[in-house]
């Protein structure tokens, strides 16, 4: 499923967010939502204080203080209601990672092409981190 620009906008978004996050890299543990239904994740989100809420063409992006990414998709979209959630972490052996999850609620088609934008953008993320952390090793003294 190609995203039209909106979607492009927000896999830099969600790229440059995680960038800009890696001094608040989560652990890793499981990646999975932790909420039984997408509804429930948005409560859950929206009743925090540490979050920042962002719109960005009908699509609501939430960043919490670990630095997570949580992304609903509009409620028009095919895939509503769907949320995916990422995030950049440190793994013992100090290499960056990312990884996403989601839960999706709608039909097994919209699912399905929700799942393989989010496994494209966690390999571009993947890619740029790598990028990203080859270019500072080489920079430094």
């Amino acid at each position: 499923m190609h995203i039209p620009k909106a979607g492009n906008r927000l896999r830099r978004l969600s790229a440059f967010l995680c960038l800009s996050l890696a001094g608040r890299l989560a652990t890793a543990d499981t990646a999975r939502i932790e909420y039984p239904s997408v509804h429930v994740a948005l409560r859950a989100l929206l009743s925090r204080r540490d979050i920042k809420i962002e719109v960005r063409d009908r699509w609501t992006i939430i960043q919490d203080a670990a630095g997570q990414i949580w992304t609903f998709v509009p409620i028009d979209h095919p895939a509503y209601p769907t949320v995916m959630r990422q995030r950049i972490f440190r793994s013992a052996d100090g290499a960056i990672h990312s990884d996403m999850a989601a839960l999706c609620e709608a039909e097994k088609m919209p699912c399905d092409k929700v799942m393989e934008i989010l496994r494209q953008r966690n390999r571009e993320t993947a890619a740029e981190l790598k990028f990203r952390e080859t270019q500072t090793e080489a920079l430094a003294p």
